[in-house]
């Protein structure tokens, strides 16, 4: 597993950025510091236009890969579905056994691309 941060770690470090901004723009509210609470108001709203621009690209980049995942995990349960069949059937057991395994560990790797 690589330490370099995936893109939802890097989301989540922002949002605590923004939420710490937040903490203290409402601080300096209080403190009657207006100058200050306004510009660091519109520092926090650019940073809240950023993560959503982010968070959309990610959705983006899942959904474009979805239709071609969706489509091979379609794929290799009706090729398990089949090599089930025939080990119903008894017919080639244990190539059919090998092979519903292999499928499974196709779906697997499938998987993994979905949720990095």
């Amino acid at each position: 597993m690589s330490d370099e941060p995936n893109r939802e770690q890097i989301i989540d470090s922002l949002l605590v950025t923004l939420q710490r901004g937040q903490n203290l723009a409402l601080r300096l509210k209080f403190e009657g510091k207006t100058v200050q609470y306004a510009e660091l108001k519109q520092k926090n709203q650019k940073l809240m236009r950023e993560i959503d621009e982010i968070i959309e690209q990610a959705m983006t980049d899942w959904i474009g890969n979805i239709a071609n995942l969706n489509s091979e995990v379609k794929t290799a349960n009706k090729r398990l579905q089949a090599a089930i069949t025939s080990i119903k059937a008894d017919k080639k057991k244990g190539e059919n056994i090998v092979k519903a395994i292999g499928l499974i560990d196709d779906i697997l790797e499938i998987a993994k691309a979905i949720v990095p």
